[in-house]
């Protein structure tokens, strides 16, 4: 599943790694964008199975 950004930016880290089960609404990515935090959500419950980006 490809999740998207509402504003560019840097990850600055995962919250959850490859392997951990998450739910609708668990925050996967921490971005900063603008000089805030953003905090990206799963919008599905499943497993991480990979990132193919690196903070």
């Amino acid at each position: 599943m490809e999740i998207k950004s509402r504003v560019p930016g840097k990850i600055v880290r995962f919250e959850k790694q490859v392997g951990d089960t998450v739910a609708v609404r668990d925050v996967l990515i921490v971005m900063e964008a603008m000089k805030m935090k953003q905090l990206v959500p799963s919008p599905v419950a499943g497993v991480v199975k990979e990132y193919k980006v690196q903070p």
